[in-house]
Protein backbone atom coordinates (compact mmCIF):
# COMPACT_ATOMS: atom_id res chain seq x y z
CA UNK A 1 0.00 0.00 0.00
CA UNK A 2 1.46 3.33 -0.86
CA UNK A 3 2.14 5.74 1.51
CA UNK A 4 0.24 8.99 1.21
CA UNK A 5 2.03 12.38 1.19
CA UNK A 6 1.19 13.54 4.71
CA UNK A 7 2.51 10.28 6.18
CA UNK A 8 6.17 10.55 3.46
CA UNK A 9 6.41 14.19 5.19
CA UNK A 10 5.99 13.00 8.51
CA UNK A 11 8.83 10.44 7.52
CA UNK A 12 11.13 12.77 6.41
CA UNK A 13 10.19 14.80 9.49
CA UNK A 14 10.86 12.30 11.48
CA UNK A 15 14.32 11.66 9.87
CA UNK A 16 14.99 15.26 10.39
CA UNK A 17 14.60 15.50 14.14
CA UNK A 18 16.83 12.65 14.58
CA UNK A 19 19.40 13.60 12.51
CA UNK A 20 19.72 16.65 14.62
CA UNK A 21 19.39 15.04 18.05
CA UNK A 22 22.35 12.52 17.00
CA UNK A 23 25.95 13.09 16.32
CA UNK A 24 25.95 11.18 13.13
CA UNK A 25 24.01 8.21 11.49
CA UNK A 26 25.37 4.90 10.17
CA UNK A 27 23.86 2.95 7.04
CA UNK A 28 24.15 -0.45 6.73
CA UNK A 29 22.38 -3.30 3.91
CA UNK A 30 20.41 -5.74 6.38
CA UNK A 31 18.97 -7.87 3.81
CA UNK A 32 19.35 -11.46 4.53
CA UNK A 33 18.71 -10.84 8.32
CA UNK A 34 15.67 -12.33 9.80
CA UNK A 35 13.30 -10.37 12.62
CA UNK A 36 14.57 -11.95 15.14
CA UNK A 37 18.61 -10.85 14.42
CA UNK A 38 17.31 -7.34 13.83
CA UNK A 39 15.90 -6.89 16.88
CA UNK A 40 19.01 -8.49 18.34
CA UNK A 41 21.14 -5.69 16.73
CA UNK A 42 18.33 -3.34 17.24
CA UNK A 43 18.93 -4.10 21.30
CA UNK A 44 22.77 -3.72 20.84
CA UNK A 45 22.21 -0.43 19.00
CA UNK A 46 19.82 0.89 21.75
CA UNK A 47 22.70 0.16 25.07
CA UNK A 48 24.72 2.90 23.19
CA UNK A 49 21.40 5.31 23.54
CA UNK A 50 21.37 5.16 19.55
CA UNK A 51 17.93 4.33 17.23
CA UNK A 52 18.31 1.72 14.56
CA UNK A 53 15.75 2.45 11.68
CA UNK A 54 14.56 0.71 8.21
CA UNK A 55 14.14 3.12 5.90
CA UNK A 56 13.04 4.17 2.45
CA UNK A 57 15.80 5.55 0.74
CA UNK A 58 13.85 8.31 -0.69
CA UNK A 59 12.95 9.88 2.50
CA UNK A 60 16.36 9.84 4.03
CA UNK A 61 17.38 11.65 0.84
CA UNK A 62 14.77 14.16 1.43
CA UNK A 63 15.59 14.19 5.00
CA UNK A 64 19.59 15.49 4.55
CA UNK A 65 18.33 17.45 1.03
CA UNK A 66 19.56 20.44 2.69
CA UNK A 67 22.62 19.18 4.65
CA UNK A 68 26.12 19.40 2.96
CA UNK A 69 26.76 15.87 2.98
CA UNK A 70 24.84 15.00 -0.79
CA UNK A 71 27.76 12.24 -1.19
CA UNK A 72 25.66 10.30 1.02
CA UNK A 73 22.96 9.94 -2.00
CA UNK A 74 25.23 7.67 -3.43
CA UNK A 75 24.88 5.25 -0.47
CA UNK A 76 21.37 5.13 -1.06
CA UNK A 77 20.47 2.09 -2.58
CA UNK A 78 18.77 -0.97 -2.16
CA UNK A 79 17.38 -2.05 1.38
CA UNK A 80 18.48 0.16 4.21
CA UNK A 81 18.49 0.30 7.72
CA UNK A 82 19.91 3.46 9.57
CA UNK A 83 21.88 3.71 13.15
CA UNK A 84 21.08 6.99 14.15
CA UNK A 85 24.01 7.88 17.39
CA UNK A 86 23.32 9.14 20.27
CA UNK A 87 26.18 11.48 21.92
CA UNK A 88 29.10 8.91 21.34
CA UNK A 89 29.09 7.84 17.77
CA UNK A 90 31.91 5.41 18.11
CA UNK A 91 29.52 2.85 20.14
CA UNK A 92 27.05 2.49 17.53
CA UNK A 93 30.12 1.83 15.09
CA UNK A 94 31.65 -0.74 17.25
CA UNK A 95 27.94 -2.26 17.45
CA UNK A 96 27.73 -2.55 13.83
CA UNK A 97 30.29 -3.60 12.58
CA UNK A 98 30.77 -6.41 15.60
CA UNK A 99 27.57 -7.57 14.52
CA UNK A 100 28.84 -7.55 10.35
CA UNK A 101 31.40 -9.80 11.52
CA UNK A 102 29.02 -12.48 12.81
CA UNK A 103 26.61 -12.06 9.93
CA UNK A 104 28.04 -11.58 6.45
CA UNK A 105 24.40 -10.45 5.25
CA UNK A 106 25.13 -6.84 6.97
CA UNK A 107 27.41 -4.16 4.66
CA UNK A 108 27.86 -1.08 5.91
CA UNK A 109 27.48 1.05 3.37
CA UNK A 110 28.89 4.50 5.18
CA UNK A 111 27.83 7.37 6.92
CA UNK A 112 27.56 10.62 8.27
CA UNK A 113 29.74 11.79 11.75
CA UNK A 114 29.53 15.24 13.03
CA UNK A 115 28.32 16.32 9.50
CA UNK A 116 31.22 14.63 7.71
CA UNK A 117 30.39 11.92 5.02
CA UNK A 118 32.45 8.85 5.83
CA UNK A 119 32.78 5.39 3.37
CA UNK A 120 32.34 1.87 4.92
CA UNK A 121 36.27 1.72 5.56
CA UNK A 122 35.93 4.55 7.51
CA UNK A 123 33.26 3.87 9.36
CA UNK A 124 35.49 0.69 10.38
CA UNK A 125 38.23 2.69 11.66
CA UNK A 126 35.86 4.83 13.63
CA UNK A 127 34.67 1.77 15.24
CA UNK A 128 38.39 1.61 16.73
CA UNK A 129 38.27 4.83 18.62
CA UNK A 130 38.23 4.35 22.31
CA UNK A 131 35.14 5.15 23.30
CA UNK A 132 34.72 8.93 24.30
CA UNK A 133 34.83 8.67 27.99
CA UNK A 134 38.40 7.06 27.22
CA UNK A 135 39.43 9.59 25.29
CA UNK A 136 37.90 12.53 27.91
CA UNK A 137 40.07 10.56 30.20
CA UNK A 138 42.93 10.29 28.50
CA UNK A 139 43.19 14.04 27.90
CA UNK A 140 42.26 15.10 31.44
CA UNK A 141 45.28 12.99 32.58
CA UNK A 142 47.50 14.82 29.46
CA UNK A 143 46.36 17.83 31.33
CA UNK A 144 47.02 16.56 34.88
CA UNK A 145 49.90 15.47 34.18
CA UNK A 146 52.23 18.63 34.46
CA UNK A 147 50.58 20.05 37.31
CA UNK A 148 50.65 17.06 39.19
CA UNK A 149 54.81 16.83 38.35
CA UNK A 150 55.52 20.01 39.75
CA UNK A 151 53.83 19.79 42.50
CA UNK A 152 55.54 16.40 43.33
CA UNK A 153 59.00 18.63 42.32
CA UNK A 154 57.73 21.17 45.14
CA UNK A 155 56.57 19.01 47.78
CA UNK A 156 59.89 17.15 47.21
CA UNK A 157 61.82 20.48 47.95
CA UNK A 158 60.05 20.86 50.64
CA UNK A 159 60.87 17.39 52.16
CA UNK A 160 64.04 18.30 51.08
CA UNK A 161 64.25 21.43 53.28
CA UNK A 162 62.58 20.15 56.07
CA UNK A 163 65.05 17.33 55.94
CA UNK A 164 68.27 20.03 55.52
CA UNK A 165 66.72 22.05 58.48
CA UNK A 166 66.41 19.42 60.65
CA UNK A 167 69.67 18.41 60.57
CA UNK A 168 70.89 21.77 60.96
CA UNK A 169 69.05 22.10 64.33
CA UNK A 170 70.67 18.85 65.58
CA UNK A 171 73.75 19.73 64.52
CA UNK A 172 73.44 22.99 66.62
CA UNK A 173 72.46 21.30 69.42
CA UNK A 174 74.90 18.29 69.66
CA UNK A 175 77.93 21.71 69.03
CA UNK A 176 75.73 23.41 72.16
Amino acid sequence: MPLRRQDKQKMVDEFKSLIDNSSGFLVFDYRGLNVSQISALRRKVRESNSTLRIIRNRMLKLAVSDQPYQEINQILTGPSAVIFAGPDPVAPAKALVDYAKDFEFVKIKGGVVNGRFMDAGQVELLSKVPPLEQLQAKILGGIKAPASNILGGIKGLSNKLHGLMKAYVEKLEQAA
